[in-house]
């Protein structure tokens, strides 16, 4: 017999209401829960700047701007979304997770220059993807 075991720690189910952020290597996208782009007051054709703390390279934040330089926010009220694998890559390695995970996010903002940064909550992630879960054994 071999059994999987399910505890609190690979079994954590997403409950609405909840800041939250997934974040996909292979697709690269960035999706936000509803409780969160209500948070940033997000909609599609919004931008939306992903910042790294150069001091704590597992500090991740997220700023809406008004900066054309920012990823376009694309989807519907529910299922906002951004896409750059490139960045979605260089945060997932920084935390080594494999595939994808979502983060909680901070409810008060880091103000920085007159624009408010939110922080990924990256010392727990939420719903790893399995592949780390659950390590073959060989």
């Amino acid at each position: 017999m071999k059994l999987i075991i399910y505890n609190i720690e690979n079994s954590k189910a997403t409950r609405s209401g909840e800041r939250l952020c997934r974040v996909n290597r292979q697709t690269g996208v960035f999706t936000f829960s509803g409780e969160m782009a209500k948070c940033l007051e997000l909609k599609a054709g919004d931008h939306i700047i992903v910042a790294n703390d150069q001091e704590d390279k597992k500090g991740w934040y997220i700023c809406k701007t008004n900066n054309e330089g920012g990823f376009i926010v694309t989807g519907k009220e529910k299922m906002l979304l951004i896409r750059n694998s490139f960045v979605a890559g260089l945060l997932l390695n920084s935390l080594k997770i494999e595939k994808s995970a979502s983060f909680l996010v901070a409810k008060e903002p880091v103000e920085i220059e007159g624009d408010k940064y939110y922080q990924l909550l990256t010392t727990k992630p939420i719903n790893v993807d399995a592949s780390k879960v659950f390590k073959k054994k060989k």
